[in-house]
């Protein structure tokens, strides 16, 4: 009797620490395999892409104004605007829609002499001797071969401020997403031939990220007169070089590798 209460005591002691000691293995194995995930098992590297795509510029924006000077702000600002209308009529004569022309910039300013104050000892103040006021227009041009065209037709209508000319493509989504597709063959290039050189396999992207994308845009701020003298064909019209347009995308680019 008294050998079974002590096997009855051994095997309930046995199951207790076999009870006991089945948490603290089951947290032990947990524990492993949470340090194991944990883990890294492949790192990343970064690359830029680039593209780029060069088309001929197929619109033209120009920039003339008006600029009037006289004694009192009402002569000044009659002037300017019938100037203005002349030359908004010369410009839409030559098939230039009205959409196309914009006010960009209006501005008066007193004009003041100065001088007075060295001539006449009893002046004390510059004498107000009338206003400046400038009217400029931003004009889309569409049909490239118009551009010369338009200066002489504004400057003949009375524009005597020409201030720029810049070149672009109307519709620049289908180039843009060309040079989306080179600057991501790009990027994949750059990546395969890093994780060649490293001895690493190229995983799959875990990031990208557009840096830009768009048209570059060249302006040409040397004053207009200048240009047309320079630039007359041997007939006497306005000839203009537009070049390229360069269309640029972006991006960057983070890869999971394999050690």
């Amino acid at each position: 009797m008294k050998r079974n209460v002590v096997k009855v005591f051994a095997a309930a002691l046995a199951l207790v620490v076999a009870l006991g000691a089945a948490p603290l293995s089951l947290a032990a194995n947990a524990q492993v395999q949470t340090t194991a995930q944990a883990a890294p098992t492949f790192g990343t590297l970064s690359v830029t892409g680039n593209g780029t795509i060069r088309v001929e510029p197929d619109i033209a924006t120009i920039q003339v104004g008006v600029r009037v000077i006289r004694p009192t702000v009402s002569e000044a600002m009659q002037e300017t605007t019938s100037s203005i209308n002349d030359v908004v009529e010369a410009l839409t004569e030559l098939g230039i829609d009205t959409l196309d022309i914009q006010s960009v910039g209006f501005n008066m300013w007193p004009q003041w002499d100065w001088n007075a104050m060295h001539f006449y000892r009893d002046v004390t103040e510059p004498i107000l001797i009338g206003y400046e006021i400038t009217h400029t227009l931003s004009v889309i041009v569409r049909d490239i071969d118009q551009v010369g065209a338009v200066f002489e037709a504004a400057t003949a209508a009375g524009a005597n401020q020409n201030h720029s000319l810049s070149f672009s493509v109307d519709n620049t989504d289908e180039l843009v997403r060309q040079a989306m597709v080179l600057a991501v063959k790009d990027a994949q290039d750059r990546a395969a031939l890093m994780a060649e050189l490293f001895g690493v396999e190229l995983g799959a992207p875990v990031s990208i990220h557009e840096n830009w994308s768009g048209v570059e845009t060249f302006w040409g701020h040397q004053p207009i007169v200048g240009r047309m003298a320079m630039e007359m064909d041997a007939a006497g019209s306005m000839t203009v070089q537009t070049g390229q347009i360069m269309i640029r995308a972006s991006i960057s680019v983070t890869f999971g590798f394999d050690r």
